[in-house]
């Protein structure tokens, strides 16, 4: 089994212009003098050349250069990197991600949640899967969205959920490559309780000078009014989970409180009595 290795021969502080050297037969082992040169500044510290362990029982000369596209790494040896035949030079050792994950978020849309994630970069990406749970461990299959393979610029993809869980949902997003490997993104939970007149509660009821309404299972600021017998709005305002209102200046009578949703408009009776 071959593994990476990258052999170093010092410790080195890093300054702002970073060393290498070069020659020798292709491993950094060489018996002569390694002549030294000039180039662009900003590389890592690399050590080549020679005869494919990193040894020299030369000097090595520093030279200031910008490393080549990939790292040259070696490899070989029996499971531990240690070898005592030739080693083979690669490039591009370290692993390549297939997407870079910008955002990924779940909304709720009327009666349906709209899931939305973007990727800065796409590497051999075939398809992502969206799933979701109702525990955050067991999750089933909502749909694919194809992926765009191989991309360099922002794009922005979607899926709606017409069917979302009642309380609160998780949703993951499983990234799939054309090799069959995959990866998942972090779980996002949503809750998009609808809410119903029953949710309304209003006392005391009959009341004669304040009254409390209280709206339960609701998180959101929504709004809210006092409608009298001919239709009248008496009162406009919001509410988010109680709120307690005066009712000393309202004459006998029924009234009506109103709240819009994003779903449905409910209302709920209240009686004055002076």
């Amino acid at each position: 089994m071959k593994r990476c290795i990258s052999i170093w021969l010092f410790v080195i502080s890093i300054f702002p212009l970073y060393a290498q050297y070069s020659g020798g037969n292709n491993d950094g082992f060489s018996s002569g003098l390694l002549s030294q040169t000039s180039c662009p500044p900003l590389a890592d510290f690399i050590y080549y050349g020679g005869i494919n362990d990193g040894y020299t029982t030369g000097l090595l000369s520093q030279t200031n250069c910008t490393p080549y596209p990939a790292d040259f790494i070696y490899y070989g040896g029996i499971n531990d990197g240690f070898s005592g035949k030739l080693l083979n030079q690669i490039a591009n050792c370290l692993p390549v991600l297939p997407i870079e994950l910008l955002t990924f978020t779940a909304n709720c849309e009327g009666n349906a949640i709209l899931l939305k994630w973007s990727t800065a970069t796409e590497t051999n990406n075939d398809f992502f899967s969206l799933e979701k749970s109702i525990d955050a461990i067991n999750y089933e299959l909502l749909g694919k969205v194809n992926g765009a393979g191989n991309s360099l610029q922002t794009l922005n993809y979607s899926f709606v959920d017409p069917n979302p869980i009642e309380g609160t949902g998780y949703y993951r997003l499983k990234q799939t490559d054309f090799g069959g490997k995959y990866k998942y993104s972090k779980i996002i939970a949503v809750n998009c309780v609808k809410i119903k007149s029953e949710n309304i509660i209003v006392y005391p009821n009959p009341a004669s000078y304040s009254i409390t309404i209280e709206l339960l299972g609701n998180n959101k600021t929504l709004p809210l009014e006092i409608i009298n017998a001919r239709g009248q709005i008496i009162y406009s305002g919001t509410i988010t989970n109680k709120i307690n209102l005066p009712t000393n200046e309202l004459i006998s009578g029924i009234y009506f409180i109103k709240i819009t949703t994003e779903y449905d408009v409910l209302t709920n009776k209240i009686i004055i009595e002076k």
